[in-house]
């Protein structure tokens, strides 16, 4: 009877490792993804505090890829919306709409919603203004040029 609840033990003592270890993996995964849409994120906020609109919104749509949260979409909406003003591409009005939307229908109050609804009260009549001058608008393609992009994080 001893030996019995002693092979009792030990298989529940493996299966409780086995189940830990087939979990662990996916919270690993799950940490090692936001982790990364993290960086991918605070490069973009570096870029955009720089100047560097494109650039920013390219690295707002890696993190958002990864990890699509409606901050995020805000986010790289904000980087295409400063991207067109700066270099006129439809592409990225277009893109900058789709993604102001995405934030309204995940975020119905708080956040930025007042934000995100004046930009658009601002973009949309400028996009139908392009399409009713007989543009086909495509937004910005999903697939981007590769780059190489070093960043580097200072302590105070």
């Amino acid at each position: 009877m001893i030996a019995i609840r002693l092979s009792i033990r030990r298989c529940a003592a493996v299966l409780v490792v086995l189940a830990l270890a087939v979990l662990a993996p996916r919270g690993a995964r799950a940490d090692d993804q936001r982790i990364e849409a993290e960086r991918y994120f605070r490069t973009g906020e570096r870029l955009l505090n720089a100047g560097e609109f494109a650039a920013a919104a390219s690295s707002f749509e890696d993190a958002y890829e990864i990890l699509p949260l409606p901050e995020i979409a805000f986010s790289a909406a904000q980087a295409y919306r400063l991207a067109y003003v700066k270099d006129q591409q439809p592409g990225r009005l277009k893109r900058a709409i789709e993604l102001y939307r995405i934030y309204l229908d995940k975020v119905r109050s708080g956040g930025r919603v007042n934000d995100a609804t004046n930009a658009l009260l601002e973009l949309e009549p400028l996009m139908q203004r392009l399409e009713a001058g007989g543009k086909a608008i495509a937004a910005m393609p999903m697939s981007r040029t590769t780059g190489l992009m070093i960043t580097s994080e200072v302590a105070p």
